[in-house]
């Protein structure tokens, strides 16, 4: 996200069948500008394709002149570095 200070952003999937082009899932989660991560990830969730996985999200806020900062007041840009692991069934872990 870069720019601005505040509002609500879309995300949303869409899928469609390769032959009728027909819509077969469509979802979309609204999250705030500048949501904490956990928040971000909690929006992920919401999407079936990422349900086999553990996500987790680390987000960094950043002023005009790159430096990271923490607080949203001043942010030139806020970054979500998000991670998708498969977890192994419990008959692997042992």
């Amino acid at each position: 996200m870069v720019g601005g200070s505040s509002g609500i952003i879309q995300l949303q999937i869409i899928r469609t069948n390769p032959t009728t082009f027909a819509i077969t899932y469509d979802v979309a989660v609204n999250i705030t500008y500048g949501c904490t991560d956990t928040d971000f990830q909690s929006a992920l969730s919401n999407f079936d394709g990422f349900n086999p996985y553990v996500i987790s999200v680390v987000r960094k806020i950043y002023d005009g002149s790159n430096n990271i900062i923490t607080t949203l007041t001043g942010a030139a840009k806020v970054d979500y570095v998000v991670s998708f692991q498969l977890v192994r069934a419990s008959s692997y872990q042992t």
